[in-house]
């Protein structure tokens, strides 16, 4: 089980645990030096041992309040300004975060990278604009943040399963996109 599973909580085989227990019951009468020496062997143990994952895949463990906080100032930063070249690099700045730590923390708290959050939000305004106005797509795209037709038809497409233009025609027609 890789180390990075570990967050998940794990349970290894009662042979395994019967043995850790015992190892650690005895723990408190050890010289320092020995306690040491036999933490570091039921360590050990535990590393050779087969473990399964706790829970799934998709589990978050909860995050602290100042993180929270933290996510949330990126969130609101990013639905409003959406429309303007937003990287990273600023949202983590704005959220005191390294833009390491910034993404590794988004990414648990909402399940998304920023490029994934900062998409689905601009094809969620293109679509509200293709539905409300009747502006041109390359102006629903550029309105929406994106800097590129082509992407942003792309990426349109891959969240909605149609182009920009058969998602209007599809809502202009009484369909439900």
């Amino acid at each position: 089980m890789p180390v990075k599973d570990a967050d998940r909580g794990l349970a290894f085989p009662s042979g395994t645990t019967e043995s850790v227990k015992g190892g650690l019951r005895h723990l408190d009468r050890r010289l320092p030096d020995e306690r040491t020496l036999d933490l570091l062997g039921i360590l050990a143990a535990l590393a050779r041992s087969p473990a399964r994952s706790l829970t799934g895949r998709d589990y978050r463990p909860a995050l602290d309040r100042v993180t929270r906080e933290r996510i949330d100032i990126a969130r609101r930063y990013i639905n409003e300004h959406f429309a303007e070249h937003l990287s990273r690099e600023l949202v983590a700045e704005i959220t005191a975060l390294s833009p390491a730590a910034f993404s590794r923390i988004f990414r648990r708290s909402t399940g998304r990278t920023f490029t994934g959050y900062l998409t689905a939000v601009r094809v969620s305004a293109a679509r509200q604009l293709l539905i409300e106005t009747e502006a041109n797509v390359a102006d629903v795209a550029f309105r929406s943040g994106f800097r590129n037709l082509s992407n942003f038809n792309r990426r349109f497409r891959v969240m909605t399963g149609l182009s920009p233009r058969e998602y209007r025609a599809a809502y202009e027609g009484g369909q439900s996109p």
